[in-house]
């Protein structure tokens, strides 16, 4: 059985799943399978308890044992099966999701058939492997069991819909849920469907005042979905973001500001750049990210700020300081690094300031 690579899987089931192949244009990020993708990728998605996960099954042909997982059917979201029935299937790859008795899951499952490797198990009774990996598995805990089996029940109800209109929506509405849950593997998982979807409407205008609130500015979810929604909301032009970027990075604390300064960074304006001048002069090592943040010919407003950190007491704010003026590679960027280069009291950061002219006079 092959499977294909989550980052390439999102979008392709996002466009089947919606009817709307080569219409998704969104950057699609390296990142593990998504809820939707799992869903939408397997043939059997249930609730399930976990009966026994180190069962075994004889196999003839070999007079050997291959592992299984023996599980209770709870629910049934996707696919042929009965409630309270047992099933039973086999993992294949490396990393394979483990449970251990008495855990529920949710469990997604592909036909033995497909599988040329694995075939000799239906000899043994067998119908289903699974479709995921340690980094997919999705055990209920009480805190999770609700919005994870919600979403998943959407999306399979998405999938059954037959009009296109009626499946955005129903997607729309899954998709603001995961956001807003306060969960934050099911928020990145939805920022991740977010932009494999391209221009898909999984967000709209009307959701960015509910999303502002609930999500980006909320210390209650996970900074990676903030700054990874605001940044989905930006490509969208669905929001002015140069003030939100702003926001963030004067109201968020350590440890979670050095991630809003690098990805605020990404995202230049003048609202940014100055916020971002202004960290250079902090001792710590926010000075240091912001320093390399600004080093994008974006921010070349910064050159007399990142030229006076150069003369900081902290040697890794002075280095990334000449990374910056280098990538900026303005004549007054170069002017700054020369001087640097000639007249530093600091034997290192002279060197590396003048590595950094003759880089500069290499590049065409």
């Amino acid at each position: 059985m092959t499977r294909r690579r989550p980052q390439l899987a999102a979008l392709a089931i996002v466009s089947w799943l919606l009817g709307l192949a080569g219409s998704a244009g969104g950057h699609v990020v390296h990142a593990r399978p998504t809820l939707l993708s799992l869903v939408t990728g397997s043939d059997l998605v249930a609730h399930v308890r976990v009966l026994d996960p180190h069962a075994s099954v004889a196999l003839e042909a070999t007079g050997g044992r291959r592992p299984i997982v023996r599980v209770e059917l709870r629910e049934v979201i996707k696919g042929a099966g009965e409630p309270g029935r047992e099933l039973r299937f086999a993992s294949h790859g490396h990393g394979v999701a483990e449970y251990v008795a008495g855990d529920e899951a949710l469990v997604f499952l592909l036909p033995l058939a497909r599988s040329r490797e694995l075939a000799v198990l239906q000899e043994a009774g067998l119908r289903w492997v699974s479709n995921q990996e340690h980094d997919s598995r999705y055990v209920l805990t009480p805190e999770s069991r609700a919005g994870v089996l919600a979403a998943a029940r959407g999306y399979a109800a998405a999938g059954r819909l037959p009009e296109r209109q009626a499946r955005v929506e129903r997607l729309r509405g899954v998709t603001l849920a995961l956001l807003t849950s306060g969960d934050a593997r099911l928020g990145a998982s939805a920022v991740r469907d977010l932009v494999a979807a391209g221009d898909l409407p999984l967000v709209t205008q009307a959701d960015v005042p509910r999303l502002l609130a609930e999500v980006v500015h909320s210390e209650n979810a996970s900074i990676g979905v903030r700054i990874g929604l605001l940044a989905e909301l930006e490509r969208r032009q669905l929001v002015d973001a140069a003030p939100v970027w702003q926001a963030l990075l004067r109201s968020t604390n350590r440890p979670d500001l050095l991630q809003v300064v690098r990805a605020a960074g990404r995202h230049p304006s003048p609202e940014v750049n100055a916020t971002l001048v202004e960290m250079l002069g902090r001792e710590d090592a926010v000075a240091e990210a912001s320093a390399l943040a600004l080093g994008d010919p974006a921010h070349a407003d910064s050159v007399p700020a990142l030229a006076k950190a150069l003369q900081s007491d902290q040697p890794r704010v002075r280095m990334a300081a000449i990374r910056s003026l280098g990538l900026i590679a303005t004549p007054a960027a170069k002017d700054a690094l020369e001087a640097a280069a000639g007249t530093h009291e600091d034997s290192a950061t002279r060197r590396r300031a003048a590595a950094e002219v003759r880089n500069q006079t290499r590049r065409p």
